[in-house]
């Protein structure tokens, strides 16, 4: 039995971008060590998604990176919370993109992989209620380092 027989069969991969996304698959796949990924070779695989009404922006974003890479993804599940899908993601439900800020979650099960497409990445902003000194702060140091 090779190495990659041994290890674990329950090892997926997600790929992700700047405030980007992954998507995921098996070590056994040939795109396993790839550096970064193209949507299009994930196509035909299963995905794992959030419902619409619990991140529209994003789950649309998905959708549009998906159809311009040439496919509709089939989503054969849908969970609420990001580490909700990345379990089922874990344990072989399907692929998925989500932020590369969840690439701590299950390291050992999941394989996080840049997204190569250009447009795979998410702007994020702050969201402020009448700010307090020390959110002015942030604010002041966020923008000097060209994050506004």
């Amino acid at each position: 039995m090779s190495q990659a027989e041994a290890e674990p069969q329950a090892r997926r991969e997600a790929r992700s971008s700047r405030h980007p996304r992954p998507g995921i698959r098996r070590q056994h796949d040939p795109f396993y060590n790839c550096s970064q990924r193209r949507l299009a070779d994930i196509a035909d695989e299963d995905f794992v998604l959030w419902p619409i009404v619990e991140g529209r922006g994003f789950h649309l974003q998905v959708i549009r990176l998906c159809t311009d890479a040439g496919f509709v993804p089939r989503v054969t599940q849908e969970a609420h919370g990001m580490h909700a899908v990345l379990s089922l993601v874990a344990v072989g439900a399907g692929v998925s993109v989500v932020p590369e800020s969840m690439r701590q979650f299950r390291p050992d099960q999941i394989t996080y992989q840049p997204i190569a497409e250009a447009g795979a990445d998410f702007p994020l902003c702050l969201a402020l209620h009448q700010p307090g000194p020390a959110t002015v702060a942030f604010k002041e140091i966020a923008s000097y380092g060209g994050f506004e």
